[in-house]
């Protein structure tokens, strides 16, 4: 890449990359909530996965290979699928947040059948939504304090 750039051009981007300091905030949110929109920096923004992204500049590769970590770490004693979800979800919902979080895809019936015998969720009805065929929904037994730890474990 150094042969792209004049010397002039890499000795000013050895000083940039040499002159600033990042920090990440780690922030579990809704993203169908949130709309985003370009900078004066960015002619676009939009959300993705985190497997899908391009690389980053400097060491932000590296940031969010760490946040992911802690996130990974986290899952199980927090009750983050338990915050992320609305009262009233479908195991497929569920399923879906813990592929997000794990970044990888879990077998349906093994995921059902681990997360059924776990005694952490409480059937509540059904969707009517129209949809899709009426799905079970399901709450949180303990609400939103629920962690996955000692219940559930992710042998996946």
């Amino acid at each position: 890449m150094a042969d792209l750039f004049s010397d002039d051009d890499n000795r000013v981007l050895k000083w940039f990359s040499n002159r600033f300091l990042s920090i990440c905030y780690l922030a579990l949110v809704d993203h169908d909530k949130i709309e985003l929109k370009p900078t004066q920096f960015m002619e676009s923004a939009e959300w993705l996965s985190v497997d899908k992204r391009k690389s980053l500049a400097m060491d932000h590769d590296e940031i969010l290979k760490n946040a992911m970590e802690t996130l990974l770490k986290e899952l199980p004693h927090s009750p983050i699928a338990s915050n992320l979800l609305p009262s009233k979800f479908t195991l497929p919902d569920l399923q879906a947040l813990v592929e997000a979080i794990l970044v990888k895809e879990i077998d349906r019936p093994n995921f059902r059948r681990k997360i059924l015998s776990s005694d952490l969720l409480v059937k509540v009805g059904q969707d009517t939504s129209g949809k899709r065929r009426p799905a079970d929904l399901y709450t949180f037994k303990n609400g939103k304090k629920t962690s996955l730890n000692d219940e559930f474990k992710f042998g996946f």
